[in-house]
């Protein structure tokens, strides 16, 4: 971003998503930090509709945050194993 134009163009666009709670720009290294509970690609695309190539840097998905830590001597299950409850409990042997 080049101006205070671009910059309020660009914070009023992101401000207008549901979700986003505060919008932090960094002219200087051409930055924007978007803190909120908003879709990413929702603010990509709103970023796009104001002319600007947007870069996503890190993001954190809320639903797992959101998952409570597992218990003491267990340990936790891998992010794409298949529920428990689908897992058979034993392999039957072959007769």
């Amino acid at each position: 971003m080049d101006c205070n134009g671009c910059e309020h163009k660009v914070r009023k666009t992101l401000h207008a998503i549901d979700g986003v709670g505060e919008v932090y720009i960094d002219q200087a290294n051409h930055k924007i930090t978007v803190v909120g509970m908003a879709d990413p690609e929702r603010i990509v695309k709103a970023i796009r509709k104001t002319k600007r190539d947007p870069t996503i840097f890190s993001h954190t998905d809320p639903a797992a945050e959101a998952q409570p830590p597992p218990s003491e001597g267990e340990a936790p299950p891998p992010a794409d194993a298949p529920p428990e409850e689908a897992a058979p409990a034993e392999p039957t042997p072959e007769t």
